[in-house]
């Protein structure tokens, strides 16, 4: 995206395509893009990191619930291409894949990793793997309690067959009492 060539409308087009080629051939994922069905739209003239802080600051209601200070501190940086960064990226990888995901999951011959809540979401960034987050519980006052599980990179088929099995044996998702009751969403825990 950072040369040009592809915007985020484009990437977003492309991850649609994708969705509706699995949609083909496997569970399918279409109520999981009614969440944002103006996304596109949106998407469209955010073509930087300073350009997605203002779109944030125009919603703040919706967008600025946690902040944006993670945002703020990339943007203040020199970019990617530093040495520095080239540094860090590479220690990055190299620990998260090489000598952790990639190694551990070979050794005990894993579909994928649990971590408790969003924890190993963050790994997963730096790896560029996928993650997923079910719902596994709430606690005594009623704050959801979540999973993350981890996989390997093109694992995305195997982490929502297991995603979905999980919520569908727990039936641990409610709909939270801030938002309106949908009458055309599919049964929570129901299957993709």
């Amino acid at each position: 995206m950072q040369d040009g060539r592809l915007t985020s409308a484009r990437l977003t087009e492309r991850f649609l395509q994708r969705v509706e080629a699995y949609d083909r051939s496997g569970p399918r994922l279409n109520a999981v893009l009614e969440v944002n069905p103006g996304g596109l739209g949106e998407a469209s003239p955010i073509r930087s990191l300073r350009d997605l802080i203002r779109f944030n600051e125009t919603r703040p209601r919706e967008m600025l619930r946690f902040g944006q200070v993670l945002l703020l501190a990339a943007q203040a940086t020199s970019g990617l291409g530093t040495a520095t960064y080239r540094l860090s990226r590479a220690e990055d990888i190299r620990i998260s894949r090489t000598e952790g995901v990639d190694q551990v999951m070979a050794r005990e011959r894993l579909d994928a990793l649990v971590f408790p809540g969003w924890t190993g979401a963050a790994i997963g960034a730096k790896a560029g793997y996928p993650s997923v987050i079910v719902p596994a519980g709430y606690t005594a006052e009623g704050a959801p309690i979540g999973l993350t599980l981890l996989g390997r990179a093109w694992s995305e088929p195997t982490l929502l067959r297991l995603a979905n099995a999980f919520e569908c044996a727990t039936r641990h998702r409610r709909q939270p009492a801030s938002v309106a009751p949908d009458p055309a969403a599919p049964h929570a825990g129901a299957s993709l």
